[in-house]
Parts: structure tokens; sequence; C-alpha cells
């Protein structure tokens, strides 16, 4: 009994060890250098944004919309933000075309 306990737990031990992390989320391996840089100096995280030119474009919009709001108060998505009147309604007469025949006989 005390043999098979004492196996169960030196491969508990011995397994346990052999998985490997993925190396970006391994703080102590030298291959998360690089994307632990990115993510600090760019908040950019490769598993979780996608492409990279995909999150430029979102942040370069996030900057814009942020911009107008501040700079030309300009919102689009405020509904107290007084639209344009719209001008009255006026109806346009037909558009009718006929002739006039005067034929003597």
């Amino acid at each position: 009994m005390k043999l098979t306990l004492i196996a169960v737990a030196a491969a508990t031990c011995v397994f346990s060890g052999c998985q490997t992390p993925g190396l970006e989320d391994n703080h102590w391996h030298v291959a998360s250098v690089g994307p632990d840089i990115a993510y600090y100096f760019f908040g950019y995280d490769q598993t979780m944004d996608g492409s990279y030119s995909n999150r430029f474009s979102q942040d370069m919009s996030s900057i814009g919309l942020t911009l107008r709001r501040h700079m030309l108060n300009d919102d689009p998505y405020n509904p107290l933000v007084p639209q344009p009147p719209q001008p009255p309604f006026r109806p346009q007469p037909p558009n009718v075309e006929f002739e006039l025949a005067n034929k003597k006989q």
C-alpha cells in the first residue's frame, strides 16, 4: 500500500513538471520579453486584439471621435445636439407634357 502511494505521488510530481506553458505566457522565458514590451508600450496583445493593423485602425477611429467631440463639439451619438431643421414639404407640380394640335381641314 505504501509503495503504490509513493509511486503515485512520485509520478504526479514528475508528470506535472513536464508540462511547458506557452512561451509568451511564461514570465521567466526570454521569448516573453518581446510580447511583454509590445503590451506595456502599445497596449497591444496579439492573442486578444487580432492583427496589429485592425487594432491600429480601431485606435485611430477612437482618437478621431474623441478629438471631434472635444475640439469641434461634434458628437454624432448625442441625441441632445440640435439637428439642422428640415425644409418644409412643398409638393412639386406633376411634370406633364402635352401637344396642341390645331389642324385646319
